[in-house]
């Protein structure tokens, strides 16, 4: 799976290639919305990438509760904070507006957009999905023609077939141009909480691309709430080649996520600490896809216990 992954990432990264993989997978993942049932692309899902049966019945690891959740629990503010644009109404609703990175304009068509009213260094980015990435620079060749073509063909796609992620369905598509973090030594503090409590710390390095595109390559190491480095892996690789300490303001970003996860069961908030100002990233429900595996795979089922689904009322949250 890794190797077809790599695969089909270095093949999109030829820009006709691209577009056709993009209106292909997309058209792929809508044949089965149609032919799969959700508990049924939640099995077959898991197990094409895992290797492994998902427990639906008595969900105990972490994954297994992840799918339950995507499955049966449908809280309207999810759709809220999982659009890229309209979190930002949220974050300042919960008296955190001044970690909101500074935005340049929205955009319904990749064609509005006006590249000499924007500052010479711009990153642009979808609302509703994920990985739809890519930085303008003046200074450098920038080919306008492809964007946009990357990102009309994006917004005329629903993130929600690729994965199931209902929370994304509702989702008004557009673009967002907003100012360029240093991306020279850039960390994501990926911050999983459940209930409200941060209980891991995904620390991130390298997941993009100097033209601002996804990186596969990306590394992690696990952090406990205290910072201190946890000997396992999820998906990544580790790093070592830096040395990373506790940041002086580590406590006040761990309390910024509990605020912005407090109304849900499991939320991974990502934030980033540039040069001891904390900015806010994104919001996310279903880390991973719920598939992406721990290791050692004891982790599996020690984080699946902290998410108690027995707290939840589902009642509350039918399906919409």
């Amino acid at each position: 799976m890794k190797r077809v992954t790599a695969l089909r990432y270095k093949l999109t990264k030829n820009k006709h290639f691209y577009l056709l993989y993009c209106r292909y997978s997309y058209l792929v993942s809508k044949i089965r919305y149609l032919k799969y049932s959700d508990e049924e692309y939640a099995r077959k899902t898991y197990n094409r990438s895992t290797g492994k049966t998902l427990n639906l019945q008595n969900p105990q690891t972490l994954n297994d509760k992840l799918w339950f959740l995507k499955i049966y629990y449908k809280n309207p503010l999810m759709t809220k904070c999982s659009d890229k644009y309209l979190a930002r109404e949220y974050v300042k609703d919960c008296g955190l507006s001044h970690i909101l990175n500074e935005i340049y304009g929205v955009y319904e068509d990749a064609r509005d957009v006006d590249f000499d009213s924007l500052p010479d260094e711009v990153f642009f980015k979808c609302n509703h999905a994920s990985g739809a990435n890519m930085i303008y620079r003046k200074s450098e060749g920038f080919d306008k023609r492809f964007f946009v073509k990357k990102f009309n063909c994006l917004l005329k796609q629903n993130y929600f077939y690729s994965a199931r992620e209902w929370n994304y369905k509702n989702i008004k598509p557009l673009i967002i141009a907003e100012r360029v973090m240093n991306l020279d030594g850039l960390l994501d503090f990926r911050f999983l909480c459940f209930h409200g409590k941060a209980a891991l710390l995904l620390l991130d390095s390298r997941l993009c691309n100097s033209d601002g595109t996804h990186n596969i390559d990306g590394a992690r190491n696990l952090y406990d709430p205290d910072f201190n480095r946890i000997q396992g892996k999820m998906k990544r690789e580790n790093y070592e080649d830096i040395q990373v300490s506790k940041p002086e303001n580590f406590e006040m970003m761990k309390h910024y996520a509990e605020i912005l996860s407090s109304p849900f069961p499991c939320c991974r908030v990502d934030l980033y600490n540039i040069d001891g100002r904390i900015v806010f990233g994104e919001m996310t429900f279903f880390h991973g896809g719920c598939v992406q595996e721990f290791e050692p795979d004891e982790y599996n089922y020690k984080y699946g216990a902290m998410l108690d689904l027995s707290k939840i009322d589902f009642n509350n949250f039918k399906d919409n």
